[in-house]
Formats: structure tokens, C-alpha cells, sequence
């Protein structure tokens, strides 16, 4: 899987990931990004951070395996829409 953004015993209140194709598909297969942010200064990563919610653990590990299904329209539609708002936090554009 992904690189792991919390420590064990944390909790999990999110699902966070800093890889953009996780995210993308993530969040075509409809769940919520409710925060994302740059990792340091000029890194070009950035981190997503997903509501927690039944079965994105899974889904990510499908991901991983490269067994998750996504429609491909709704995965066009979030790489455009995360590419652009990526662009615009990463870049400090108003």
C-alpha cells in the first residue's frame, strides 16, 4: 500500500494519502476529500485527506492490487478537477 501518513495508534479520523492516482481514484468511486494541503514548501505533493468512511481501506488496497474498478468518466472528471485545484494550492494562485 501507500506510504502511511499516521502512526499506528493515532486513530483514524481521516484517510490520508499523499498519492495523487489513490486520490483520484478515491474520490471517483465517491468518497470526500475534506482537506487537502501542500507538504512543505515548493514539494510539488500534496496531502489528501479523506472522511473516513466503510470500505476506502479496501478500496485503497484494490488500488494497490489493481483490482479497483472506477468508472472511467467520473475518474477523467476527478483527475481534471484535482489537477486544477492542485495547481492553484501548490502554485499560491487566488
Amino acid at each position: 500500500m501507500g506510504k502511511v501518513i499516521r502512526k499506528e495508534g493515532e486513530g483514524m479520523t481521516t484517510f490520508d494519502t499523499e498519492d495523487f492516482g489513490l486520490a483520484v481514484a478515491l474520490s471517483a468511486k465517491g468518497y470526500e476529500i475534506i482537506y487537502m494541503h501542500p507538504v512543505g514548501c515548493c514539494s510539488g505533493i500534496a496531502v489528501f485527506h479523506f472522511a473516513a468512511a466503510s470500505g476506502i481501506e479496501q478500496d485503497a488496497e484494490d488500488y494497490w492490487d489493481g483490482m479497483l474498478e472506477v468508472d472511467p468518466h467520473e475518474h477523467w472528471h476527478e483527475y481534471k478537477n484535482l489537477s486544477a485545484y492542485i495547481y492553484k494550492v501548490l502554485c499560491h494562485e487566488d
